[in-house]
């Protein structure tokens, strides 16, 4: 699922807080009680998914943090597996991940979804994001692709995987 990517700043911004909201709104709408339950996505939990989706983010931030220094932004994500795409990478940080506690696990996926708000806001250069050609390791891609992806649009692809399972059948994305 691809949703319209921003295309500066202000609605990168925008975009993960609504993106954010409405997680955060099918969540509410999940009993606590079910949040250890397997089966939410794939045989993950809502916890497990919680804590993807905080990994993800602090991988963004990691790659801004190496933008702003002028170093390639693309160490901070893994290697895509030319056959099983992310899965590699995803099934490592769940194997470090389902031994903790699901409040700490909560408390990460929430800071890391301010703390990556607050180093966008923070960016006074709006090409070292959206100027495609700036971090060639991108191949062609803005940071902002990567950053997005790594945020709103995970957060909007997830949410509608917690949605089928339990049921709320809310209007699919727009496509872009």
């Amino acid at each position: 699922m691809r949703i319209m990517q921003p295309m500066n700043k202000q609605e990168m911004l925008d975009g993960i807080r609504v993106e954010r909201a409405k997680l955060d709104a099918t969540l509410t709408a999940i009993p606590r009680e079910r949040w250890t339950e397997a089966g939410a996505v794939g045989f993950w939990t809502v916890k497990d998914l919680l804590g993807h989706l905080a990994v993800w983010t602090s991988r963004a931030i990691t790659a801004l943090y190496f933008a702003e220094r002028g170093e390639d932004p693309r160490r901070a994500f893994p290697k895509q597996d030319p056959v099983s795409g992310w899965d590699p990478s995803n099934a490592i940080a769940y194997e470090e991940q389902k031994e903790r506690p699901l409040d700490r696990i909560e408390a990460d996926f929430r800071a890391s979804n301010l703390q990556l708000l607050k180093r966008l806001e923070q960016i006074k250069d709006d090409g070292l994001i959206f100027d495609p050609n700036r971090f060639p390791t991108l191949k062609a891609n803005a940071l902002a692709a990567w950053v997005w992806a790594s945020s709103g649009e995970h957060d909007a692809e997830h949410r509608h995987d917690l949605e089928k399972w339990i049921g709320i059948g809310l209007a699919p994305p727009a496509k872009s």
